[in-house]
């Protein structure tokens, strides 16, 4: 059955022009949250939703509305420092703004008319999830966070929550606005997770030549492809009630209103959901995100899916604390970035010409070594050699390079097994479904790094074998040093 937000939802998106297909109900479900589903089978080609470019939370329109709100319905034009302080936000951060500007005016002490037209979009964040339904980390109590970690999430997290402070902090400060206003660190958190975690690329917003539309996922579920350029977060209401399934085959296209022959960016046009196969009655309709990981999902959406097929892992060559003038030898010399996060998969590979493997031979290079690698890099730059990265700087050094990897795979592997356990007498304080998609998300992580232990078991025994290590006689010479 349709709630009253649904029901609301629905009908001021159909009278803003926006197409809904008759078959698509929206509803609050226990698992999903609000979603949309069938309730008759829809064949195969068949557009569900389709949204006016004009309905989009874009930084053109939330730009033009914070200015006129602050300088003065209708005085857009009036002050010059107004409109300098607003285009100097990034286009994320207008958009922010623009989300807590409709509830700044809904304030009893606000000075804003809360009958502006500037404000058009109460009815879809009154749709959106209350800050008690949200589970993304930074909405986790201080005892469900600590539920993380161990984690790559537990570091990025606390980043995130210290990089959006920083911003609330200054965006404040250039529209002079504070708590006083109804600004507040509360409200910039809950439109900073809308955005995170319903955003779209701006570039759908661009419209085709006249004898194209642009498709952007298929059955292979590879990541949403729009129209090349750059591009920056918006919101699409509506679209975004659809919920993420991998590999689901689905198409977003951007075409023009049937009224305009436009082919350029603008509010003439319209983006629509096409599902290219058949879908039965009774069934959930849903978006394809991409490939991404559960830590992605999780930091971002605040949700994780069992068994990922392009889960990751990550692993850090600065977990080696490596010095500075290392670094920039590292970065300068060999291209090699000491500050990346490089991603394992489930399959736990470590590719021998990749950027990690080389960081590691030069950690673990003696000075000749070191030469040979600095000789093949030049050769590299200067055209007379390629591929360098994938060769091999002699026998013990890549059995030094195993070695190390595999003690940064079982560090790693160490603090996601000691993680994720409740101090005794606080477990009241974590929400069941925290606890549950915490534990799949770090019963993930290790299995990625187990099977990497497994992979770098067999490296070792490639490298032996391909230099004629004898691995049984080193085993023994280092029981009788023990």
């Amino acid at each position: 059955m349709a709630s009253p937000s649904s029901e609301s939802l629905r009908s001021w998106l159909e009278s803003n022009g926006t197409f809904i297909h008759p078959s698509l109900e929206i509803k609050q479900d226990p698992t999903f949250g609000l979603s949309t589903w069938t309730t008759s089978s829809l064949p195969a080609e068949t557009t569900v939703i389709s949204l006016p470019f004009s309905l989009a939370v874009t930084p053109e329109l939330a730009e033009r509305s914070i200015l006129a709100l602050l300088s003065g319905e209708g005085k857009e034009e009036s002050d010059s420092s107004w409109r300098e302080a607003v285009a100097s936000l990034e286009e994320r951060v207008k958009v922010l703004v623009y989300l807590v500007m409709h509830w700044i005016i809904e304030d009893e002490t606000s000075s804003i008319d809360s009958s502006s037209p500037y404000l058009a979009h109460y009815t879809y964040l009154r749709s959106l999830p209350s800050p008690s339904d949200l589970l993304t980390p930074l909405y986790f109590t201080a005892t469900e966070r600590e539920l993380l970690q161990g984690t790559s999430v537990y570091g990025a997290a606390n980043e995130m929550e210290t990089t959006w402070k920083a911003d609330f902090e200054r965006v404040g400060k250039v529209l002079r606005l504070s708590e006083k206003h109804g600004f507040t660190w509360p409200r910039y958190l809950l439109a900073s997770t809308y955005l995170s975690s319903r955003a779209f690329p701006s570039r759908l917003l661009i419209l085709p030549p006249p004898t194209a539309s642009i498709p952007t996922t298929s059955e292979t579920g590879a990541a949403p492809a729009p129209a090349p350029g750059p591009s920056h977060p918006i919101l699409l209401p509506g679209i975004d009630i659809l919920n993420h399934l991998p590999l689901h085959p689905v198409s977003w296209i951007s075409s023009p209103l049937p009224s305009s022959s436009s082919t350029t960016n603008s509010s003439s046009g319209i983006i629509s959901v096409h599902l290219p196969s058949p879908t039965a009655a009774s069934s959930q309709i849903f978006n394809n995100y991409g490939a991404k990981p559960n830590d992605e999902l999780l930091l971002a959406y605040g949700f994780v899916l069992p068994s990922l097929p392009y889960d990751t892992s990550p692993l850090l060559l600065s977990s080696n604390g490596i010095p500075p003038s290392v670094s920039q030898e590292l970065k300068e010399g060999l291209g090699v970035d000491v500050g990346k996060r490089f991603l394992v998969g489930r399959d736990g590979v470590i590719e021998v010409g990749g950027e990690l493997r080389v960081g590691v031979r030069w950690l673990v290079a003696d000075e000749e070594e070191k030469e040979v690698m600095r000789r093949w890099a030049t050769e590299e730059k200067d055209g007379g050699g390629t591929g360098w990265w994938e060769r091999e700087v002699g026998g013990e050094n890549e059995m030094n390079v195993v070695e190390l990897l595999g003690e940064m795979v079982g560090g790693r592997l160490r603090a996601l097994r000691a993680g994720g356990v409740v101090e005794e007498g606080k477990e009241g304080e974590v929400r069941e479904e925290v606890m549950r998609i915490c534990g799949i998300y770090r019963q993930g992580q290790i299995e990625i790094l187990e099977a990497s232990e497994q992979w770098l078991e067999g490296e070792r025994d490639r490298v032996a074998e391909k230099y004629g290590f004898d691995l049984d006689e080193e085993e023994e010479e280092g029981e009788e040093d023990q």
